[in-house]
């Protein structure tokens, strides 16, 4: 796709602290890779993540396991067998999520402050495959 020049690169640090934000001790995702697991491997995968964040912004496809997302209900207070006691909450891919957290969001945030177009540029970019 043209106009990458755009588009700031993801750097390794960057992916290194989006791994070290996300919280330990939380379910599985749908992609099955934990928050430890990520952090155990930190070195060997954010190279790995790095590069392919990099390919996601330049080619603007996300790819579709990123999308799937595990719907479950978390009591909130009251009685257990009253429906209304509950909320949904989406549980999505580890991976999408360090995606975001990777300095994605300064991106557009540089985007926006250069002209408005360019932050919808990276926006419509980006689709599922």
């Amino acid at each position: 796709m043209e106009d990458n020049e755009d588009i700031p690169e993801i750097l390794i640090p960057e992916v290194e602290k989006a791994i070290r934000s996300q919280k330990t001790e939380k379910a599985p995702r749908p992609d099955k890779i934990t928050n430890e697991l990520m952090r155990g491997t930190i070195k060997e995968l954010s190279p790995i993540l790095t590069k392919m964040f990099n390919e996601t912004l330049n080619t603007g496809f996300i790819p579709s396991q990123w999308a799937e997302s595990h719907i479950i209900l978390l009591h909130k207070k009251g009685p257990k067998d009253d429906i209304g006691n509950y909320r949904p909450i989406s549980l999505i891919s580890n991976i999408y999520k360090v995606f975001c957290k990777s300095n994605f969001g300064q991106n557009i945030s540089q985007a926006r402050r250069k002209s408005t177009s360019g932050a919808s540029r990276i926006q419509k970019r980006l689709q599922y495959d």
